[in-house]
């Protein structure tokens, strides 16, 4: 009984993945944003503007990046996505994959905070069972923390050749970091067969 917060969202709100019937687990609401909790959520990401976030779920061990509303909907920084899940999988060992590949689902979090906001957004599906035992959050937070500050390390970098990306993240960068930041970008992008893309990314 309720609306499943991840099928409320607004952005490709529908019915793929997701019931208008109240009694199915995967019930998307009355209409996008309709619970308090996801106002909460939207009202706050933009806000604060967020370069990168993770929402963690059970379960499947994947790392699952947008868009989820259909299979092989363009995303046009997929390339910065799978760099980033790929990463981010070599410190929990999950599988990176679009989330759609997991199943198609319209209303989801990390397709309104990078649709709408552009926000590197991703989600953790942990553990092998839905409700994982006590014994095993130590193995879990061991796992996954490192990939955490993973991202927390690579958002502002990344984040410059995100739509988000602006003079506001460059002028903030210390010297260091903005080394990093070109290494990342030339290694991401060197190779990238659409010259007007490369060019616009290396400018």
């Amino acid at each position: 009984y309720g609306v499943d917060p991840n099928r409320n969202y607004g952005y490709q709100w529908g019915n793929v993945g997701a019931s208008s019937s109240g009694y199915s687990d995967t019930y998307h609401g009355t209409g996008p944003f309709s619970e308090p909790e996801n106002q909460a959520i939207r009202d706050f990401a933009i806000r604060e503007r967020f370069q990168a976030s993770i929402s963690f779920h059970t379960y499947s061990e994947l790392i699952l990046y947008p868009f989820s509303y259909a299979y092989n909907a363009p995303n046009p920084d997929q390339k910065v996505f799978q760099k980033m899940a790929s990463d981010m999988a070599e410190f929990n060992k999950y599988r990176p994959q679009n989330s759609a590949d997991l199943y198609p689902a319209m209303g989801e979090c990390d397709d309104y905070l990078y649709g709408e906001l552009k926000v590197l957004s991703f989600t953790f599906e942990l553990c092998k069972t839905f409700i994982p035992s006590p014994s095993q959050i130590d193995q879990v937070n061991s796992l996954n923390v490192p990939a955490v500050l993973y991202l927390i390390e690579k958002a502002g970098t990344y984040g410059l050749i995100s739509p988000s990306g602006d003079d506001e993240i460059i002028e903030n960068l210390d010297f260091k970091d903005a080394l990093t930041a070109l290494k990342d970008i030339v290694t991401l992008f060197a190779r990238e067969s659409n010259i007007a893309l490369r060019n616009e990314v290396l400018n």
